[in-house]
Protein backbone atom coordinates (compact mmCIF):
# COMPACT_ATOMS: atom_id res chain seq x y z
CA UNK A 1 0.00 0.00 0.00
CA UNK A 2 1.17 3.41 -1.01
CA UNK A 3 -0.01 6.84 1.40
CA UNK A 4 0.09 9.97 0.73
CA UNK A 5 -1.06 13.14 3.17
CA UNK A 6 -2.29 15.99 1.11
CA UNK A 7 -1.95 18.30 3.69
CA UNK A 8 -4.27 20.22 6.38
CA UNK A 9 -8.10 20.00 4.90
CA UNK A 10 -7.84 16.20 3.33
CA UNK A 11 -7.37 12.87 4.74
CA UNK A 12 -4.96 10.38 3.62
CA UNK A 13 -5.12 9.05 0.09
CA UNK A 14 -4.02 5.68 -0.80
CA UNK A 15 -3.17 3.20 -3.15
CA UNK A 16 -3.40 -0.68 -3.07
CA UNK A 17 -1.69 -2.64 -5.20
CA UNK A 18 -2.14 -6.64 -5.10
CA UNK A 19 0.85 -8.87 -4.52
CA UNK A 20 0.38 -10.87 -8.06
CA UNK A 21 0.75 -7.47 -9.73
CA UNK A 22 3.96 -5.73 -7.63
CA UNK A 23 6.05 -6.88 -10.38
CA UNK A 24 4.48 -4.71 -13.23
CA UNK A 25 4.85 -1.18 -10.72
CA UNK A 26 6.71 0.72 -12.78
CA UNK A 27 5.93 3.70 -10.85
CA UNK A 28 4.31 5.37 -7.83
CA UNK A 29 4.31 9.39 -7.65
CA UNK A 30 2.26 11.87 -5.46
CA UNK A 31 2.12 15.46 -6.39
CA UNK A 32 -0.46 17.69 -4.19
CA UNK A 33 -4.20 15.91 -4.14
CA UNK A 34 -3.12 13.56 -6.71
CA UNK A 35 -1.38 10.58 -6.65
CA UNK A 36 -0.87 8.21 -9.62
CA UNK A 37 0.69 4.05 -10.71
CA UNK A 38 1.73 3.08 -13.89
CA UNK A 39 1.04 -0.62 -14.29
CA UNK A 40 3.87 -1.91 -17.53
CA UNK A 41 4.68 -5.06 -18.31
CA UNK A 42 5.50 -6.63 -21.93
CA UNK A 43 4.69 -9.92 -21.19
CA UNK A 44 1.74 -12.26 -20.09
CA UNK A 45 0.24 -11.70 -16.50
CA UNK A 46 -2.71 -12.66 -14.43
CA UNK A 47 -3.67 -9.11 -13.05
CA UNK A 48 -5.62 -8.72 -9.95
CA UNK A 49 -6.62 -5.41 -8.57
CA UNK A 50 -5.67 -1.68 -7.53
CA UNK A 51 -7.36 0.41 -5.49
CA UNK A 52 -7.54 4.32 -5.09
CA UNK A 53 -8.99 5.04 -1.93
CA UNK A 54 -9.73 8.90 -0.83
CA UNK A 55 -11.12 10.98 1.88
CA UNK A 56 -14.32 9.66 2.61
CA UNK A 57 -14.66 7.81 -0.51
CA UNK A 58 -13.34 4.22 -2.59
CA UNK A 59 -12.66 4.17 -6.13
CA UNK A 60 -11.44 1.00 -7.46
CA UNK A 61 -11.09 -0.70 -10.77
CA UNK A 62 -10.36 -4.04 -11.03
CA UNK A 63 -7.78 -5.86 -13.81
CA UNK A 64 -8.65 -9.64 -13.57
CA UNK A 65 -7.91 -11.21 -17.14
CA UNK A 66 -4.43 -12.69 -18.79
CA UNK A 67 -3.02 -9.60 -20.59
CA UNK A 68 -0.11 -9.10 -23.20
CA UNK A 69 1.59 -6.00 -23.04
CA UNK A 70 -0.31 -4.60 -20.07
CA UNK A 71 0.26 -0.38 -20.12
CA UNK A 72 -2.04 1.25 -18.13
CA UNK A 73 -1.78 5.30 -16.02
CA UNK A 74 -4.33 5.85 -13.69
CA UNK A 75 -4.38 8.75 -11.23
CA UNK A 76 -6.62 9.16 -8.37
CA UNK A 77 -7.25 12.74 -6.80
CA UNK A 78 -9.47 14.89 -4.35
CA UNK A 79 -10.62 17.89 -5.98
CA UNK A 80 -10.43 20.99 -4.17
CA UNK A 81 -13.47 23.09 -2.94
CA UNK A 82 -14.40 26.27 -4.08
CA UNK A 83 -11.70 28.05 -6.40
CA UNK A 84 -9.31 25.75 -5.91
CA UNK A 85 -10.75 23.09 -8.59
CA UNK A 86 -7.48 24.24 -10.92
CA UNK A 87 -4.44 23.86 -8.29
CA UNK A 88 -6.52 20.34 -8.05
CA UNK A 89 -6.06 19.44 -12.05
CA UNK A 90 -2.55 20.91 -12.01
CA UNK A 91 -1.65 18.31 -9.82
CA UNK A 92 -3.51 15.81 -11.72
CA UNK A 93 -1.62 17.14 -15.01
CA UNK A 94 2.24 17.12 -13.46
CA UNK A 95 1.36 13.20 -12.38
CA UNK A 96 0.03 12.43 -15.76
CA UNK A 97 3.29 14.33 -17.35
CA UNK A 98 5.95 12.23 -14.71
CA UNK A 99 4.03 9.22 -15.10
CA UNK A 100 3.89 9.04 -18.97
CA UNK A 101 7.65 10.04 -19.65
CA UNK A 102 8.72 5.96 -19.74
CA UNK A 103 6.51 3.89 -22.54
CA UNK A 104 3.89 6.30 -21.14
CA UNK A 105 3.05 7.74 -24.62
CA UNK A 106 0.85 4.57 -25.95
CA UNK A 107 -0.59 4.00 -22.39
CA UNK A 108 -4.31 3.79 -21.67
CA UNK A 109 -5.00 6.47 -18.89
CA UNK A 110 -7.41 6.86 -16.42
CA UNK A 111 -8.31 9.61 -13.74
CA UNK A 112 -10.80 8.61 -11.21
CA UNK A 113 -12.26 10.41 -7.55
CA UNK A 114 -13.91 12.49 -5.38
CA UNK A 115 -14.03 15.43 -8.32
CA UNK A 116 -16.28 17.68 -6.01
CA UNK A 117 -17.76 18.83 -10.07
CA UNK A 118 -21.58 17.66 -9.55
CA UNK A 119 -22.68 16.27 -13.07
CA UNK A 120 -25.88 15.57 -11.44
CA UNK A 121 -27.44 19.39 -12.51
CA UNK A 122 -26.37 18.35 -16.30
CA UNK A 123 -28.68 15.55 -16.26
CA UNK A 124 -31.74 15.00 -17.52
CA UNK A 125 -32.48 12.45 -14.81
CA UNK A 126 -31.56 15.04 -12.04
CA UNK A 127 -35.04 14.96 -9.52
CA UNK A 128 -34.18 18.39 -8.48
CA UNK A 129 -34.67 20.23 -11.73
CA UNK A 130 -36.29 23.67 -10.49
CA UNK A 131 -34.71 27.78 -11.34
CA UNK A 132 -31.66 28.14 -11.63
CA UNK A 133 -29.99 23.98 -10.50
CA UNK A 134 -28.45 24.25 -14.12
CA UNK A 135 -26.22 26.79 -12.85
CA UNK A 136 -24.85 24.67 -9.81
CA UNK A 137 -21.45 23.98 -10.21
CA UNK A 138 -21.77 25.09 -13.56
CA UNK A 139 -18.46 27.17 -13.81
CA UNK A 140 -16.23 23.94 -11.94
CA UNK A 141 -17.91 21.43 -14.85
CA UNK A 142 -16.88 24.15 -17.83
CA UNK A 143 -13.59 24.03 -16.16
CA UNK A 144 -12.96 20.02 -16.01
CA UNK A 145 -14.34 19.29 -19.41
CA UNK A 146 -11.99 22.34 -20.77
CA UNK A 147 -9.79 20.46 -19.14
CA UNK A 148 -10.28 16.73 -20.18
CA UNK A 149 -11.56 17.56 -24.07
CA UNK A 150 -7.78 19.54 -24.25
CA UNK A 151 -6.46 15.89 -23.43
CA UNK A 152 -9.16 13.79 -25.40
CA UNK A 153 -10.88 12.50 -22.35
CA UNK A 154 -14.03 11.02 -22.11
CA UNK A 155 -16.26 11.55 -19.03
CA UNK A 156 -17.72 8.25 -17.62
CA UNK A 157 -20.34 7.94 -14.80
CA UNK A 158 -21.81 4.90 -13.19
CA UNK A 159 -24.25 2.74 -15.78
CA UNK A 160 -25.10 0.50 -12.65
CA UNK A 161 -25.63 1.74 -8.50
CA UNK A 162 -26.06 -1.47 -6.56
CA UNK A 163 -27.74 -0.85 -3.38
CA UNK A 164 -29.08 2.64 -1.58
CA UNK A 165 -27.12 5.01 1.20
CA UNK A 166 -30.45 5.04 3.03
CA UNK A 167 -31.98 8.30 4.86
CA UNK A 168 -34.21 10.75 2.91
CA UNK A 169 -32.36 10.57 0.06
CA UNK A 170 -32.58 6.71 -0.99
CA UNK A 171 -35.80 6.53 -3.45
CA UNK A 172 -33.63 9.53 -6.16
CA UNK A 173 -30.67 7.33 -5.84
CA UNK A 174 -33.30 4.37 -7.65
CA UNK A 175 -33.72 6.96 -10.06
CA UNK A 176 -30.03 8.40 -11.14
CA UNK A 177 -26.54 7.40 -10.37
CA UNK A 178 -25.93 9.33 -7.84
CA UNK A 179 -22.50 9.03 -5.86
CA UNK A 180 -22.64 11.12 -2.36
CA UNK A 181 -25.62 11.83 -0.35
CA UNK A 182 -25.07 14.77 2.57
CA UNK A 183 -25.06 13.16 5.82
CA UNK A 184 -25.92 14.83 9.28
CA UNK A 185 -26.04 18.42 9.49
CA UNK A 186 -24.92 18.97 5.82
CA UNK A 187 -26.59 21.19 3.87
CA UNK A 188 -27.17 20.41 -0.01
CA UNK A 189 -28.75 17.82 -1.95
CA UNK A 190 -27.74 14.45 -3.79
CA UNK A 191 -24.89 14.46 -6.50
CA UNK A 192 -22.57 12.91 -8.64
CA UNK A 193 -18.73 13.88 -7.29
CA UNK A 194 -17.67 10.33 -8.22
CA UNK A 195 -16.97 9.57 -11.84
CA UNK A 196 -14.07 8.80 -14.20
CA UNK A 197 -12.23 10.63 -17.23
CA UNK A 198 -10.15 7.84 -19.47
CA UNK A 199 -9.19 8.00 -22.68
CA UNK A 200 -11.69 6.87 -25.46
CA UNK A 201 -12.26 2.85 -25.11
CA UNK A 202 -10.46 2.19 -21.89
CA UNK A 203 -13.13 1.79 -19.45
CA UNK A 204 -15.64 -0.83 -20.04
CA UNK A 205 -17.95 -0.30 -17.44
CA UNK A 206 -18.78 1.42 -14.36
CA UNK A 207 -20.82 0.53 -11.87
CA UNK A 208 -21.32 2.33 -8.00
CA UNK A 209 -22.26 0.29 -4.83
CA UNK A 210 -23.46 1.93 -1.61
CA UNK A 211 -23.68 -1.21 0.39
CA UNK A 212 -19.92 -2.08 0.38
CA UNK A 213 -18.62 0.52 3.60
CA UNK A 214 -20.81 2.94 5.48
CA UNK A 215 -20.08 6.66 3.88
CA UNK A 216 -22.05 9.59 2.31
CA UNK A 217 -19.96 8.19 -0.73
CA UNK A 218 -20.24 5.42 -2.95
CA UNK A 219 -17.51 3.22 -4.29
CA UNK A 220 -16.50 3.26 -7.58
CA UNK A 221 -15.42 0.26 -9.57
CA UNK A 222 -14.08 0.73 -12.66
CA UNK A 223 -13.36 -2.43 -15.13
CA UNK A 224 -10.26 -1.03 -17.32
CA UNK A 225 -9.32 -2.44 -20.62
CA UNK A 226 -5.62 -2.95 -20.16
CA UNK A 227 -4.20 -4.68 -22.91
CA UNK A 228 -3.07 -2.12 -25.48
CA UNK A 229 -1.66 -3.59 -29.16
CA UNK A 230 2.23 -3.87 -29.66
CA UNK A 231 3.90 -1.71 -31.73
CA UNK A 232 5.69 -3.35 -34.04
CA UNK A 233 8.45 -1.61 -36.16
CA UNK A 234 7.75 -2.45 -39.38
CA UNK A 235 10.26 -4.03 -42.12
CA UNK A 236 12.33 -2.48 -44.00
CA UNK A 237 12.21 -3.11 -47.76
CA UNK A 238 14.86 -5.23 -49.27
CA UNK A 239 16.03 -4.26 -52.74
CA UNK A 240 18.42 -6.13 -55.10
CA UNK A 241 20.68 -4.85 -57.22
CA UNK A 242 19.22 -6.37 -60.34
CA UNK A 243 15.79 -6.96 -60.24
CA UNK A 244 15.51 -9.31 -63.09
CA UNK A 245 18.61 -11.22 -62.24
CA UNK A 246 16.92 -11.84 -59.09
CA UNK A 247 13.43 -12.97 -59.98
CA UNK A 248 15.56 -15.16 -62.70
CA UNK A 249 17.35 -17.24 -59.53
CA UNK A 250 13.73 -17.10 -57.38
CA UNK A 251 12.12 -19.04 -60.37
CA UNK A 252 15.05 -21.49 -60.52
CA UNK A 253 14.97 -22.17 -57.06
CA UNK A 254 13.59 -25.74 -56.31
CA UNK A 255 10.92 -25.77 -53.58
CA UNK A 256 11.41 -28.46 -51.00
CA UNK A 257 9.16 -29.83 -47.98
CA UNK A 258 12.60 -29.10 -46.17
CA UNK A 259 11.83 -26.15 -44.08
CA UNK A 260 15.24 -25.37 -42.85
CA UNK A 261 16.88 -26.33 -46.18
CA UNK A 262 14.74 -24.16 -47.99
CA UNK A 263 15.36 -21.17 -45.50
CA UNK A 264 18.95 -21.16 -46.30
CA UNK A 265 18.56 -21.57 -50.08
CA UNK A 266 16.51 -17.89 -49.52
CA UNK A 267 18.93 -16.47 -47.47
CA UNK A 268 21.88 -17.46 -50.34
CA UNK A 269 19.75 -16.11 -52.82
CA UNK A 270 19.66 -12.69 -51.13
CA UNK A 271 22.76 -12.26 -49.86
CA UNK A 272 24.26 -12.32 -53.66
CA UNK A 273 21.74 -10.00 -54.50
CA UNK A 274 21.49 -7.40 -51.62
CA UNK A 275 22.40 -4.03 -52.80
CA UNK A 276 25.04 -2.91 -50.85
CA UNK A 277 24.21 1.03 -51.50
CA UNK A 278 24.37 3.83 -48.80
CA UNK A 279 21.11 5.28 -48.84
CA UNK A 280 22.90 8.50 -49.74
CA UNK A 281 23.77 6.58 -53.24
CA UNK A 282 20.49 5.01 -54.19
CA UNK A 283 18.96 8.90 -53.45
CA UNK A 284 22.16 9.77 -56.23
CA UNK A 285 20.66 7.12 -58.38
CA UNK A 286 16.91 8.16 -57.94
CA UNK A 287 18.04 11.98 -59.38
CA UNK A 288 17.30 12.95 -62.59
CA UNK A 289 20.10 12.82 -65.02
CA UNK A 290 19.13 16.81 -65.58
CA UNK A 291 19.87 17.59 -61.93
CA UNK A 292 22.54 15.91 -61.31
CA UNK A 293 24.39 17.52 -63.76
CA UNK A 294 23.44 20.88 -62.65
CA UNK A 295 24.50 19.91 -58.94
CA UNK A 296 28.12 18.32 -60.37
CA UNK A 297 28.97 21.79 -62.08
CA UNK A 298 27.82 23.68 -58.43
CA UNK A 299 30.10 21.82 -57.30
CA UNK A 300 33.36 22.81 -59.73
CA UNK A 301 32.30 26.60 -59.10
CA UNK A 302 34.98 28.48 -57.05
CA UNK A 303 33.30 31.87 -57.50
CA UNK A 304 29.82 33.31 -55.87
CA UNK A 305 29.33 34.40 -58.95
CA UNK A 306 29.38 31.26 -61.10
CA UNK A 307 27.36 29.54 -58.60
Amino acid sequence: MYKHWPGPGSRTLGIVVHREIRSIVANVIWRGRAGGIHLCSPFPCELSSVRFASQASASAFPLSRTVHDCNVVAVGFHGAHGDALGSSLFDVSSTLKFLKRWRGATASVVVLGDTNVDLLPSLACDPFLGAGRSFHHSDRRSILNAWAEQRSFETRIPEQVYGVPGGRYSKYCLECPITRVPTGVQDGLPSILDFALATPKTIHSCEAYWNVHESDHALLRLTVVCCVPLKVRPKRIWRPRDEGACLDTLRNIRITTDIITLQQTLLLAQESHQCALSCKQRRAQRMPMDLRTLYARKAQTTTQDQK
